[in-house]
């Protein structure tokens, strides 16, 4: 193996660079659902524009970075396990992710953003702690699991789904239907049932949502504390996040441990393992973007490679970073997103902070609704500089980001002054 990339005081610079990519790249991500109607997202993407630059923009998006932003933080996460556990015992850990979930609270509760990542991985990181001394293989195959079991199932309800319709299809074209064609024209008259109750009930929330539009700080605020318990509470997406977070962090701790992760393989084998990924990545997520984006109806591909998908995707854009940044032209590209990979957790709230607060806002800009996919990219791309100019400004006069040094001190009262800690894991090697 290769000597890793250029690090600085003792901190490896290329897992700063990774989480500074990752923490922007997010925004492309979490802004649209802060600038445009929440109610219809979920319901499809397309109602938050259609035209052509919309719908390029949108899959470029769900093919190069859905997904893949939570991957790179998740693997770097567990990263910061394999470094943090070999100077940290059980009890300080478990302070540092219980003030790391406090913040979260606080992105839930006062900054209102319903897609915080914050507490889910602070509940994922104390669940893997207790493992990071597991063999390499043991790990990479717990990583490997919610992947495999999420392609298992998604298979089975693709193949359940292709069988009904085809079992449909039949029982409609017969004259005289069978007791068992019967009850499969019941079960399609009930789903209708189901579709028609679903879009009333989409049709509530986008009233809802525009009357919280149109109201104070109190309306608005209710609106976003009723869907964050409605979509992660209710409906289960706070514990679909600790797992996926968990079982990826899992993978990072293996590929720490093999130097993957750290830039200390050669060249040729990030190049290999890079364009494997990608090529495996593109040839599932492309057809399952275009699925979405033409409006296909009944069965899915996405079902079955959205996680494994992920993963491969993020490892491939780890394998993209380190190889960039082994080159003169790469490390003076790459090195400003090493200050915003230093200050992650800043960033992230302050990301939240300007969407949903001064640029969309019914008390701020008010700029909600009025852009489509390509508008509201563009606006990320915005935000993105304007974080990334601030991170290294900031750095040029402190240690550390304001969140990460209030967040070492109450997880580390007798430490003395902050040494830079990120909201991933440390960087930090140990001894």
């Amino acid at each position: 193996m290769t000597a890793a990339a250029p690090a600085t005081g003792g901190r490896i610079e290329v897992l700063d660079v990774m989480r500074g990519v990752a923490i922007l790249a997010i925004v492309l991500l979490n802004l649209p659902w802060q600038a445009g109607s929440i109610p219809a997202l979920l319901d499809d993407p397309r109602r938050l524009g259609c035209s052509a630059a919309d719908r390029a923009t949108w899959i470029a998006l769900d093919v190069l970075v859905t997904g893949t932003q939570r991957c790179l933080l998740e693997l770097l996460f567990g990263a910061g396990v394999v470094l943090l556990g070999a100077r940290l015992d059980g009890w300080a850990y478990l302070r540092r992710n219980l003030w790391l979930l406090a913040i979260g609270l606080v992105d839930i509760g006062v900054l209102l953003w319903i897609g915080d990542i914050l507490a889910a991985y602070a509940i994922a990181g104390l669940l893997v702690f207790p493992l990071r001394r597991l063999e390499v293989r043991q790990l990479a195959v717990l990583g490997l699991s919610f992947a495999l079991w999420s392609a298992c199932y998604g298979g089975l309800v693709y193949a359940g789904e292709r069988a009904f319709a085809a079992s449909l299809t039949e029982a409609e074209r017969a004259t005289t239907p069978t007791p068992a064609q019967a009850k499969v024209l019941d079960a399609a008259a009930s789903a209708v049932r189901v579709r028609e109750a679903a879009a009333t009930e989409t049709a509530r929330l986008l009233e809802e949502e525009r009357r919280a539009h149109d109201g104070g700080w109190l309306d608005y605020a209710r609106w976003f504390w009723s869907l964050w318990y409605r979509i992660d509470l209710a409906g289960g997406l706070l514990v679909e996040t600790v797992i996926e977070a968990a079982a990826t962090m899992l993978l990072g701790m293996a590929l720490m441990r093999t130097g993957f992760l750290a830039g200390e393989w050669q060249p040729h084998s990030y190049l290999l393992v890079g364009a494997a990924c990608y090529a495996i990545g593109l040839a599932c997520r492309i057809p399952a973007a275009l699925e979405v984006a033409d409006g296909a109806s009944g069965a899915r591909i996405a079902w079955i490679v959205e996680e494994p998908a992920r993963l491969l995707m993020g490892i491939g854009h780890v394998c993209a970073i380190n190889l960039v940044w082994r080159t003169a032209a790469g490390i003076l590209l790459l090195r400003p997103f090493a200050a915003a990979g230093r200050m992650a957790l800043t960033l992230y709230l302050l990301a939240q902070l300007i969407g949903l607060h001064l640029l969309f806002a019914p008390y701020g800009l008010d700029l909600w609704g009025s852009y489509g996919w390509a508008g509201m990219t563009a606006i990320s791309g915005a935000v993105m500089l304007a974080l990334l100019a601030s991170a290294s400004l900031w750095l040029r006069h402190f240690s550390a980001g304001p969140v990460e040094a209030a967040w070492r001190r109450l997880a580390t009262p007798s430490t003395a002054g902050p040494r830079g800690l990120c909201a991933s894991g440390s960087n930090e090697r140990s001894g």
